[in-house]
């Protein structure tokens, strides 16, 4: 029987998975640390792992900064990697990306920004 061809939801799933495990192993983070970080139970954790999308939004934003996610591998997750039939979609979807994480960087480091159409534009 041939291999089913996954899904993009399912290539994130699988994507943000690894990336948190090799996040995980560079850093020698044991689950003990991360899941006092996300503050769930080791049940919760190992479930997510299996099924990532069911990760919180803070969760993932966690994950972004901590493990330093690049802006093509968010893009990944989310199914708005590389398309072979439109590139301009990949040209917006990785600008949504870099505003993103843009976006999640300054909240990080407390810094308020009021988001203008001016400054929200791709363009």
């Amino acid at each position: 029987m041939p291999k089913r061809k996954l899904t993009a939801e399912e290539k994130g799933d699988k994507l943000l998975a690894g990336l948190i495990k090799k996040g995980m192993d560079m850093r020698g983070e044991k689950w003990d640390s991360v899941c006092t970080a996300l503050r769930i139970s080791h049940p919760t954790f190992y479930r997510r792992m299996k099924e990532p999308g069911e990760f919180t939004l803070s969760q993932l934003r966690y994950f972004i900064h901590h493990y330093g996610f690049s802006n093509q591998e968010v893009a990944d997750i989310f199914g708005m990697g590389n398309s072979e039939s439109d590139a301009s979609i990949h040209q917006v979807a990785i600008q949504f990306t870099q505003a993103l994480v843009n976006a999640l960087q300054e909240t990080r480091f407390g810094v308020e920004r009021s988001f203008s159409h001016e400054s929200n534009s791709f363009g």
